[in-house]
């Protein structure tokens, strides 16, 4: 559903001015960005209600681009299991 609101509103969203999209410069650009993120597998999962569907797809949207975690980051799954490494800066 949100991918199916997201194609229908390509001059709504305007992804070339959004932070993070810039490289997507015309509706057949931001077509094949949406069909990349349709095939995924989502597991969307909301605490409360939200406000209105607008509200849930700028929510979503920052994790379209670049998620949580970089898959850089990842280094074994197994099951239910992540293993992944991250630098600290603080204790080096």
């Amino acid at each position: 559903a949100v991918i199916r609101l997201l194609r229908a509103s390509y001059d709504r969203v305007n992804p070339a001015a959004l932070r993070g999209l810039g490289h997507i410069r015309d509706e057949k650009q931001w077509q094949r960005y949406l069909q990349a993120q349709y095939q995924r597998h989502w597991k969307v999962h909301f605490a409360k209600k939200t406000r209105g569907a607008w509200r849930s797809v700028k929510y979503l949207g920052r994790y379209l681009k670049r998620p949580p975690v970089a898959a850089s980051q990842l280094r074994h799954y197994r099951g239910g299991s992540v293993v992944h490494q991250y630098y600290d800066h603080n204790t080096q």
